[in-house]
Parts: C-alpha cells; structure tokens; sequence
C-alpha cells in the first residue's frame, strides 16, 4: 500500500491570506470579494447584421490561418481579391 503525504493546506491557505490582506492594505486596495468583469454573451444575431459581422474563430497555428486565406481568396477578372463568405 502507499502511504500518501498530507499537505497542511489550512496553514498554506492561512498564510496567502494574510499575505492577501497585506498586501491590499499597502495598495490600498478594498478588503473582501472584487467581482470579476462579465459581458454577457449576445444573444441575438439579425440578418441585417450578416453582412458587416465578422466571426473570430480561435485556435489556428499561422500556417493554418494561411491556409484558409488562400483556400479561401478568389481572383476576381480586375485583379481585386474576394476573402470567403
């Protein structure tokens, strides 16, 4: 059987809160819970709005990101280039 080790996570905890407070005292920041920022998620999408939204797709290296550039541009007949739709 192994035999586990047991951290004394009350006396870490004990210690970065009073670190915690320390510190906000000395930057003069307010003691207690700050709320994180929220900006809640649209929720509505018009059809008026297709033609000048753009859609940000995260998690592509360069290369991918090249990739579907060029897969997606079209030469048009005056030499302009056409991204993807």
């Amino acid at each position: 059987m192994t035999a586990r080790l047991k951290i004394g996570l009350d006396l870490g905890s004990t210690t970065v809160k009073r670190f915690e407070t320390e510190e906000r005292a000395r930057l003069g920041l307010p003691l207690g819970h700050t709320p994180q920022w929220h900006d809640p998620v649209p929720s509505t999408f018009t059809e008026s709005q297709r033609p000048h939204t753009t859609l940000l797709l995260a998690r592509l290296t360069t290369a991918q990101d090249l990739f579907l550039q060029a897969a997606c541009a079209t030469t048009r007949s005056d030499g302009s280039v056409r991204g993807c739709r």
